[in-house]
């Protein structure tokens, strides 16, 4: 059935493309028709065109005109044939190329819609078209018309049917696995800030997205979905994430030049971790100390707790683990321990 599909497709495109060229050309011709030559330019002849669009090669031909200094045919630039494909085409090409690599792009047009380019083509018009892209999107980003973006990702198990779970390993006695790891990302907007000048999330601005592939794959979904939500005019991008090595690759990746910001519930997790390492679990020293750092946390005040937990003596008891390290230890608990403003 699915050989069957694509070959009717083909021969409907076929016959689509047969049709439409008499078209394109009776426009061509009405045009060259009307057209009204300046003093200076004169008629020279009638020359082929070859345009690549939807249902294939388009053959046409023009009036050409010469001013004793450079030549041209009005047709092409009145129905933007100046390319080499046709403004449908070339949409598309531009769409396919700025969610995907050249080659994605290159395969994607091919599975979705019948039309072979091949992904140095796709390049090339893109590097055409790019310096003059440029200078708008500058022109968008000086005028404030694009609000700050706020990109999030994680992981969690999820329970599965044995036959999805066959030849993954897992945490059970044996190695096998009983989930499979769902990641969900989000993607929103902030436009403002309250009285204390504090974030506000721009209302009904997320949108949301989800997979059961790995961390590579889930990578380039977020970033896709950033940016069909205009990621390329947001005046800056930042990331949240829960401190997990795998997510703060898949921000440096997909993401580079975002803010790192992590997330006030981890970070809080980290800071119960170190008290307990200083104080105890349940001593009043530990207790009191949770509620002064995590006043801390909030006020952006992650030195003084650095500083703080470095001065505490450490009792027979209570040797340091890997929460202090990972809190003092590590340069990014530091840098991301941020809030906007």
């Amino acid at each position: 059935m699915l050989t069957f599909e694509l070959g009717f497709r083909d021969l409907v495109f076929q016959s689509a493309g047969k049709l439409l060229q008499p078209v394109v050309q009776a426009l061509v011709d009405q045009f060259d028709t009307s057209f009204q030559p300046g003093p200076r330019q004169r008629w020279v002849e009638r020359r082929h065109l070859e345009i690549t669009g939807l249902f294939g090669a388009i053959h046409l031909f023009r009036d050409y005109y010469w001013d004793g200094q450079r030549g041209h045919c009005p047709a092409d630039a009145a129905l933007a044939l100046e390319g080499a494909y046709t403004p449908a085409l070339s949409r598309m090409m531009y769409r396919a190329a700025a969610k995907n690599s050249y080659a994605e792009a290159s395969a994607d047009l091919f599975e979705y819609a019948g039309v072979k380019v091949c992904d140095r083509q796709i390049q090339r018009l893109v590097q055409a078209v790019a310096p003059a892209v440029e200078p708008w999107l500058r022109t968008v980003q000086e005028q404030g018309e694009v609000a700050l973006m706020y990109v999030s990702g994680d992981g969690t198990g999820v329970p599965m049917r044995k036959e999805e779970l066959e030849g993954r390993k897992g945490k059970q006695a044996d190695g096998s696995a009983k989930t499979r790891e769902a990641k969900l990302g989000c993607v929103f907007l902030q436009t403002e800030v309250d009285a204390e000048g504090h974030p506000v999330r721009k209302e009904a601005s997320t949108s949301y997205v989800g997979s059961l592939e790995g961390a590579l794959e889930f990578g380039l979904l977020l970033r896709q979905e950033a940016q069909r939500r205009g990621m390329a005019k947001a005046t800056k991008v930042i990331f949240v994430g829960d401190g997990a090595a795998w997510v703060w690759e898949l921000a440096r990746v997909n993401f580079p030049g975002a803010i790192l910001i992590l997330d006030f519930y981890h970070a809080l997790q980290h800071v119960h971790g170190l008290v307990e390492a200083l104080c105890g679990k349940e001593s009043a020293e530990a207790k009191k100390r949770i509620q002064r750092w995590k006043g801390w946390l909030l006020k952006n005040k992650t030195a003084e707790i650095k500083t703080s937990a470095s001065r505490t003596p450490l009792g027979p008891r209570h040797r340091l683990g890997s929460e202090r390290n990972r809190l003092l230890g590590e340069q990014s608990a530091t840098n991301e321990l941020r809030h906007l403003s």
